[in-house]
């Protein structure tokens, strides 16, 4: 009896065991391709940062005749991620609004906002959409009152810990930050 007993509990513990390192190498895994996916997000936001402003009117232009992207990424409509739409938002609202520090520039434009919203209406992925949503359908009617407001939800989205909008700048400071920054 007391064999059936030892066998019973030996078969158990590795059975456990196997289980244990099963569960284990698959969480390991999971977490890894996790935070390799945001490194890889983190280095394609820092690229759009670089590169953000530096497109020029006639360039967007070209990008419209062709489809693409007029924030003159090599992503699509169908592509965007939650990233790239909070990168884009992000970058555009800077030229409006007051912070005490600002990562990031796309010149605002309504190319911009309207490729954007259109990319947002039809894409069923993104996690914020609603918000989203909100904030272009304001900006494509022109309501920029809010926009500091605006700045700080995509903000916190993104986990901002440096520059909180606060406040919303005048035209001419608006228009300072668009030549300083192009």
């Amino acid at each position: 009896m007391y064999k059936v007993l030892a066998y019973v509990l030996a078969i158990s513990l590795v059975v456990i065991a196997a289980g244990a390192y099963v569960i284990n190498d698959y969480l390991f895994s999971e977490t890894t391709s996790t935070a390799q996916e945001e490194v890889n997000q983190e280095e394609e936001i820092e690229n759009m940062r670089k590169n953000g402003g530096l497109v020029s009117s006639e360039e967007q232009g070209k990008f419209k005749e062709e489809g693409l992207n007029p924030f003159g990424d090599n992503v699509s409509k169908d592509d965007l991620m939650d990233y790239h739409v909070k990168e884009y938002i992000h970058g555009m609202s800077h030229q409006k609004v007051r912070a005490a520090e600002k990562w990031g520039f796309y010149e605002m434009t309504d190319e911009r906002i309207n490729w954007l919203r259109s990319a947002v209406q039809t894409n069923n992925d993104l996690m914020d959409a609603k918000l989203y949503k909100e904030i272009l359908n304001k900006w494509s009617k022109r309501d920029f009152t809010t926009i500091d407001v605006d700045h700080n939800r995509i903000w916190r989205l993104e986990r901002g810990t440096v520059g909180k909008a606060n406040g919303v700048l005048t035209p001419e400071e608006e228009k300072e930050f668009i030549e300083k920054n192009r």
